[in-house]
């Protein structure tokens, strides 16, 4: 089967898209043929799709993109025949844009396994309407199955898929490459989507661990990887929560340094910050991180965002990286 992802970014914005990289990885190792294509970079995106001649097309949706996307659904089908699956975040929280004209599939959850069920049951002429994580639409009726546990040994799954936007000159010569070294977040802050999704796969599937992270080891033989690769001068991680877990933080530290070195970027959180914590980032040769605020009211951010720090520990946080920062 061929599998193709149709997805929008800014025109400025070439952050690695990696929850698509995973996918187009999975799909890939399980057999099927897949594809990427940015519609704001295609010359001619429908004789695109339509030269390329996809079973599924799948479509990363956020919140106020939604519109856009059954837009382009709707213009697509004027060129080709294919099956639509809409996943991401806003048809895991708002599941009934299934009830939309052109949608024929959603995709709640993470997609890795499910998509290649999909593509798996479509190849060999299977019926695919009891999948987990997916609402179907069939013949004007919705079938809406329930979420499959977390994956947790993210080990087992392929590194990302990078090879698909070589076609794309601002992605295929950036020097800054983005990489994920875990999934989950432990914390509930209000405005952020962790906590949902989190009770979504505990009542649905009694899952409780959430937070997952790969081992030091595949997290850097990806890192030399994709260095002997791709012209790689800066690594990004776009964990939510890079240093949730320091036992895996203190040896990462010393792999990374030991094998890669290169400089690195990461998103920290002000009440996990200690010493140690910023040692075995400067040992990593961490040149920036990004530490959230959200707000400078205590009060609000500890009853309505749900940010149970006060404003001396962030303080003392930013002293920390700023004091090592300077420290020979």
């Amino acid at each position: 089967m061929k599998c193709l992802f149709v997805y929008r970014t800014a025109s400025l914005d070439i952050t690695d898209p990696m929850g698509i990289m995973c996918l187009i990885a999975a799909v890939k190792k399980a057999g099927h043929e897949s594809d990427l294509m940015l519609t704001n970079l295609e010359r001619n995106l429908f004789r695109s799709v339509r030269e390329y001649k996809p079973d599924v097309i799948a479509f990363s949706v956020t919140s106020g993109s939604e519109a856009y996307y059954l837009e382009l659904i709707r213009r697509l089908r004027q060129h080709t025949k294919f099956i639509s699956i809409m996943g991401g975040p806003h048809p895991t929280f708002f599941p009934e844009i299934i009830e939309q004209g052109g949608v024929d599939v959603i995709c709640r959850g993470e997609g890795d396994e499910a998509l290649v069920e999909l593509l798996d049951r479509l190849q060999a002429g299977k019926d695919y309407t009891d999948i987990k994580n997916l609402w179907i639409k069939r013949d004007g009726q919705i079938i809406k199955n329930t979420m499959r546990p977390l994956i947790h040994d993210l080990d087992t799954l392929p590194f990302p898929d990078r090879a698909s936007f070589l076609k794309y000159y601002a992605y295929a010569h950036s020097s800054v490459k983005h990489f994920l070294a875990s999934r989950g977040c432990p914390y509930d802050c209000t405005y952020c989507f962790n906590h949902m999704l989190k009770k979504i796969y505990k009542d649905e599937t009694g899952d409780g661990h959430y937070c997952r992270m790969r081992s030091v080891a595949n997290v850097v033989e990806e890192v030399d990887q994709v260095r002997r690769n791709y012209p790689l001068k800066i690594v990004y991680f776009h964990d939510d929560l890079f240093i949730m877990n320091r036992k895996w933080l203190k040896e990462f530290s010393v792999a990374y340094k030991a094998k890669i070195g290169l400089p690195m970027i990461c998103y920290v959180r002000a009440n996990l910050v200690d010493e140690e914590v910023v040692k075995c980032l400067k040992e990593a040769n961490c040149i920036t991180i990004a530490m959230g605020i959200e707000s400078g009211n205590e009060a609000l951010r500890r009853t309505v965002l749900k940010r149970e720090m006060s404003n001396e520990k962030i303080i003392r946080a930013a002293d920390l990286f700023i004091s090592t920062a300077y420290r020979s």
